[in-house]
């Protein structure tokens, strides 16, 4: 079943394309590539022991809310600053009325990631994981839905690099 659009799917298993899937009615799902790069990012973090964290800047700002303020403890999230996962990961858990892409923690701290290919966080989510109190990322993929990435360049995408990741909320408590 295809994961987009919920229609059947068919093997194809010929001798000069590679081995793939198509819908059962022929039909181009525009959905297909999307859930396809939105689940394998998933897979890819919940597997991994690691996320490198985007940077956090001065000038950064939570949408309608004004000017994040900074303290001095915070200085620990830099360019490139690793987070080594040491506990679970949980994928699609819902938390209160959310449900993040991911949630992992490291000693104890809840740490949720989102993947964005066409659908970002909205403004209501927003609120609702400020208010829960809970560190939030969203990785932005949506300039790769309409292109071919080999698994080893996604994988770098969206572990190591930190260019397409920004903060949602970072909690001081959790």
């Amino acid at each position: 079943t295809c994961p987009g659009c919920g229609v059947d799917l068919v093997a194809h298993q010929g001798k000069k394309v590679p081995w793939h899937f198509k819908h059962a009615s022929g039909d181009l799902c525009n959905h297909a590539v999307e859930s396809a790069l939105h689940l394998r990012a998933k897979e890819i973090l919940s597997v991994s022991n690691r996320v490198m964290l985007p940077p956090l800047s001065v000038s950064s700002k939570i949408e309608g809310d004004g000017d994040i303020e900074f303290r001095s403890r915070l200085d620990v999230v830099k360019p490139g600053y690793e987070l080594f996962i040491n506990e679970t990961t949980c994928v699609e858990k819902t938390v209160n009325d959310i449900r993040p892409d991911l949630i992992v923690y490291r000693s104890g701290r809840p740490l949720l990631i989102e993947i964005a290919v066409t659908h970002f966080v909205s403004r209501e989510k927003k609120q609702k994981i400020r208010k829960l109190g809970m560190s939030c990322i969203e990785i932005d993929l949506s300039s790769y839905k309409n292109q071919v990435i080999d698994d080893d360049a996604l994988s770098n995408l969206i572990v190591t690099d930190i260019k397409h990741k920004k903060w949602i909320y970072l909690s001081l408590k959790h």
